[in-house]
């Protein structure tokens, strides 16, 4: 009678250490995969807001670039698939904002005015354009054709 209490007893205990080291090692395991998870999420983020800044430098030099090339030759009509960007990379206020600066409707002061107030008024780039007075509706209206041909150009050529 003893023998199968002893066993019994015996076989408990060594379940029990097995669970307990089983836990353990389960616990190590999550703890280094939330270490990995963490800085894989940081260098994302990192990574994230430092092709924010490099995107922002680059639209900012482009715009600069415009800017000399429209003093120096007066300015001239061309469209944002002129200046070489694709689709995927820049949205449609992008687009909208570079033209309007470089067919001279609106100044690099306007253009920084209207992006400050575009998270505030929650409208896109013409919308703010039109709502402080840099443009008017006959340029919204031409500015929309001429993006829009530009990237039906844009699709076709590729």
């Amino acid at each position: 009678m003893w023998l199968p209490l002893t066993l019994i007893l015996i076989l408990f205990i060594a379940f029990c250490l097995l669970y307990r080291v089983v836990s353990q090692s389960r616990n190590i395991e999550l703890s280094t995969l939330d270490k990995r998870e963490r800085n894989i999420e940081e260098k994302y983020r990192f990574l994230a807001s430092r092709k924010r800044s490099l995107g922002a430098e680059i639209r900012e030099k482009e715009n600069r670039l415009q800017t000399l090339q429209n003093s120096q030759e007066g300015i001239r009509t061309i469209s944002a698939g002129d200046l070489g960007a694709t689709d995927d990379e820049e949205d449609a206020n992008d687009k909208i904002s570079r033209y309007l600066i470089q067919q001279g409707k609106i100044t690099l002061e306007q253009h920084q005015k209207v992006l400050d107030k575009m998270s505030v008024l929650q409208m896109d780039y013409i919308g703010v354009s039109l709502t402080l007075g840099f443009i008017d509706l006959k340029t919204a209206k031409q500015t929309l054709k001429a993006n829009k041909v530009a990237q039906h150009s844009l699709s076709v050529s590729k």
